[in-house]
């Protein structure tokens, strides 16, 4: 079954030729031409889904190589930088309204542009990584953890 944002973007990519395909008034030819594109369709589906599948596995890779890595930087660079942001937000949201409640010498951090994007591929990557570590725990035998 295809993600639909996938199936979106592939329908609208054909959605030319199909409009030219129900101009097409021989019904034989006009069922050939509709199978066609719906052969076309499902190849794209699947070079798209095989393609996202190598990219998530690649990303993994990386970050278990980045947490198998000799420098300590290189382990924590990552987690470190989450926590930074963590900090920011429990800053904002929840530390700065309640002290607010009995001062006014408060001060709201500064959010970064990108931060809540980067911490949800930051929280995504991490995912990933730990469901990649657990996968090749059960392949190896060592379904704990």
């Amino acid at each position: 079954m295809a993600i639909p944002i996938i199936s979106d973007i592939i329908k609208g990519v054909l959605s030319p030729i199909i409009g030219i395909v129900d101009n097409i008034t021989d019904p034989v030819k006009k069922a050939e031409a509709a199978t066609k594109i719906q052969q076309v369709e499902n190849a794209l589906e699947e070079k798209i889904l095989s393609y996202e599948a190598e990219l998530a596995k690649q990303k993994a890779n990386v970050l278990v190589a980045e947490a198998k890595g000799d420098s300590l930087l290189q382990r924590v660079w990552r987690p470190v930088t989450m926590l930074s942001f963590v900090a920011i937000i429990v800053n904002n949201y929840i530390l700065v309204p309640y002290v607010g409640m009995f001062t006014d010498k408060v001060q709201v951090l500064e959010m970064p542009a990108g931060l809540w994007s980067l911490l949800t591929v930051g929280i995504g990557g991490y995912i990933a990584s730990r469901w990649h570590e657990k996968q090749l725990r059960i392949k190896n035998g060592n379904a704990g953890g």
